[in-house]
């Protein structure tokens, strides 16, 4: 054995000597009660506190941990050692840490009296962690340096027994009286300085609950140890062992000399302000040395995997240095020294001090986020603190913080690596940067979206979605519409080639549902031969049709030439309505459109339909929709629709009427290039919407006509 002296055998002995000394004192004091009624007392509230600190038995091992890492100093040893070995009837829980002082061995024989309740930096403060071992012993050893005492309830029963009829129905607290006692076995404890023999009579299930305790080895994570080795055996055969190994900012965890899981670590220690002292002095439930204490330690993890890349944990448990089992809904571990339930399981809500802690994680982990992480790893979004949703204090200073946090921390990495705030990102999940030229991009985003972002500010879209809770500007489909809507304003002068790529876009859009096809054929987004943005539905691909019909396809709007369309692409504007020029579609395109035909080429445009109309059956082809806007010269030379005309008594109409009646109603007879097509010209224009009878028809007039304010119409027909 390793001994804890550094100039012979008399400094041991005399070390030895004291520590029987003060079992001695401490046996004294805890077995002689002036009253058995005190003693039955205190015995009857060790048992409740022994068997109810904690709800998972097996977590005592846990408390044993604490004191072994609490005791560690590393001037000693380069590495914590612990051996935990089963039999079958003892638990031994041995390591390598410093022997136990005077001040150890009265705070275990104590309540609330451990010797680290003066020390921030140590993670038991209660004095009661010790006592979860009694949940599974009525039999416990401990063994450091040569000094061996028990806790025996046995012993102790018998010692009741032995004080006479007053102590008939009273009990010892066992629990907290020391025995001087030998080593209880010849197991070989070579190495450990300090070792506990629990007695058990349960070894099967024990073991089972202890090994499933062990195998999620997160639990190491914020031991205060960079290096620290656990072997779990069953006598002598080792089942388990469990290390961790920490070089600069990266921990790995071990199972079996195998590496388990990756972790980035980080520990920020965080000053106290006055106020958050102040408001600690009338918090009861916060502990002295917590309230004397000028900073305390916060520590985050972050999990990776194999490929180190950061792997996001579902609803990850919250740790005082050791796991509780209170969650927060958060994505990383959060460690720190939480005010928690005796069996530090779940942590305290109504609590100055756990409210100061909670306020301070959404800062320190979104600053971590900002210098490092961020920078470092590409998916550091998938770890971003979410707002909680439960209406009490811890949740409430939590959320507080985050908002203030959201708008202060530049922790955004954009796509070209800068860091900015949140409120300065942009995310475009449509990829609209993808395509239009980045002059114009930034003027219609700032015109249209935000003055507070550009397209240097962009965010990945994976970035972007996880940032949406936390408001990041987007460009949505609102904003997409208003860019089609005002192409002529946002697009002017994009070259073919940039146009194209716009096309693309849209195409790929349309295609996904974010645009319809409909509000793109009515769009002006494609330009034609004099660069124009133009609409699909007014549009013809070019063809050689255009130079053998000079006059007629003159005014037709024609796409540029300088866009190479592949045959998809010319599938998809043929669906947005761009058509192949031929007589049928000029003239639903270009002739009837509303206003083309004026007083110069009337003639010419009617003649040109009437003869397209011979050979392709113009009715029966173009919708009426689109012929009614054709207008027709009047015998005096003015352009009406064909639905205000009569045929004039050359087209020899039912009713010839052309010399009775004065107004100009009358179809100009400049139509016909010669006397043998006048048939077929009243036909036409019959078809177009041109009257040749009269009849009577009934016609209803308001209150509000001319003809009910007319008094003598009243007078002589109503």
């Amino acid at each position: 054995m390793q001994r804890y002296v550094y100039n012979g055998q008399i400094k041991l002995n005399i070390r030895s000597i004291r520590m029987k000394k003060i079992i001695e004192r401490i046996y004294k004091r805890t077995t002689e009660y002036s009253d058995p009624s005190q003693a039955t007392t205190m015995a009857n509230a060790l048992d409740l506190l022994s068997s109810g600190i904690y709800t998972e038995e097996e977590r005592f091992i846990f408390e044993l941990l604490q004191n072994a890492v609490d005791s560690f100093d590393d001037k000693r040893h380069p590495e914590l050692s612990i051996k935990i070995a089963i039999t079958d009837n003892q638990l031994v829980f041995m390591h390598n840490g410093t022997p136990f002082s005077e001040r150890d061995l009265e705070g275990l024989c104590d309540i609330g009296n451990g010797n680290k309740s003066t020390d921030a930096k140590k993670i038991g403060y209660k004095g009661i962690g010790f006592k979860s071992v009694f949940m599974h012993s009525h039999l416990v050893t401990v063994l450091t340096d040569d000094t061996c005492f028990k806790f025996d309830k046995e012993e102790c029963d018998k010692l009741v027994k032995s004080k006479g009829e007053a102590y008939k129905d009273a009990k010892l607290p066992w629990q907290i009286i020391p025995i001087a006692t030998a080593k209880p076995s010849d197991m070989d404890t070579t190495g450990f300085d300090v070792v506990t023999y629990i007695e058990i009579s349960n070894k099967k299930s024990l073991k089972r609950k202890i090994e499933k305790l062990l195998n999620d080895t997160r639990f190491l994570l914020f031991l205060n140890i960079n290096d620290l080795r656990i072997s779990f055996f069953d006598c002598d055969e080792e089942i388990l062992s469990l290390s961790k190994y920490q070089k600069e900012n990266i921990l790995t965890l071990s199972k079996n000399g195998v590496p388990q899981s990756n972790w980035l670590i980080l520990s920020e220690e965080v000053p106290l302000p006055p106020e958050i002292k102040e408001a600690l002095t009338h918090d009861v439930k916060t502990p002295t040395k917590l309230k004397e204490s000028r900073a305390v330690d916060v520590s985050f993890a972050i999990a990776l995997d194999k490929g180190k890349n950061i792997k996001p944990l579902k609803d990850a448990l919250m740790y005082t240095y050791l796991p509780t089992s209170f969650s927060f809904g958060l994505s990383f571990i959060v460690n720190a020294n939480f005010i928690t339930d005796a069996g530090r399981q779940q942590i305290i809500k109504d609590c100055v001090w756990n409210e100061f802690l909670f306020a301070q994680i959404p800062t320190l982990f979104l600053n971590w986020i900002a210098k490092s992480v961020a920078r470092t790893y590409s998916d550091w979004y998938m770890v971003l603190p979410c707002f909680y949703d439960k209406d009490d204090e811890l949740s409430t200073a939590y959320n507080k913080s985050l908002s203030e946090a959201i708008d202060t921390i530049p922790f955004v990495k954009t796509n070209i690596g800068t860091m900015v705030l949140v409120k300065e990102a942009l995310h475009d999940p449509h990829k609209l940067y993808n395509a239009i030229p980045k002059n114009v991009y930034n003027n219609f985003i700032k015109s249209e979206v935000s003055s507070s972002v550009s397209c240097d500010s962009l965010v990945s879209d994976e970035v972007g979605k996880a940032l949406r809770v936390y408001g990041i500007t987007s460009v949505e489909i609102t904003h997409i519409h208003s860019l089609i809507e005002n192409t002529e304003k946002h697009l002017r002068n994009l070259t073919d080639k940039k146009a194209l790529a716009f096309l693309t876009w849209l195409k790929q859009a349309s295609e996904k549902n974010i645009i319809s096809k409909r509000e793109l054929s009515y769009s002006r987004i494609i330009p034609n031969t004099t660069h124009n943005l133009t609409e699909p539905a007014n549009l013809f691909f070019f063809s050689e049709y255009a130079d053998e019909n000079p006059d007629i396809s003159k005014d037709a709007q024609i796409i540029s030439q300088g866009l190479t369309l592949t045959e998809d692409m010319v599938r998809w504007l043929r669906e947005l309505g761009v058509k192949e020029m031929s007589d049928l579609s000029v003239i639903e395109k270009v002739l009837c459109q509303k206003d083309y035909i004026d007083e110069e080429n009337a003639v010419r445009v009617m003649r040109f339909i009437f003869n397209c109309n011979k050979r392709e059956n113009v009715f029966g082809n173009i919708s009426s929709h689109y012929l009614q806007k054709l207008k027709l010269l009047t015998i005096r030379g003015q352009l009406k629709y064909a639905s205000e005309l009569y045929l004039a008594d050359m087209y020899n109409p039912v009713c010839k009427v052309e010399s009775s009646y004065p107004k100009d109603v009358f179809v100009s007879k400049v139509y016909p290039e010669d006397y043998s097509e006048i048939a077929d010209w009243t036909l036409f224009l019959k078809k177009l919407g041109c009257k040749d009878d009269i009849k009577l028809e009934s016609v209803k007039y308001g209150p509000d006509s001319w003809v009910m304010a007319n008094p003598d119409i009243i007078h002589k027909y109503i």
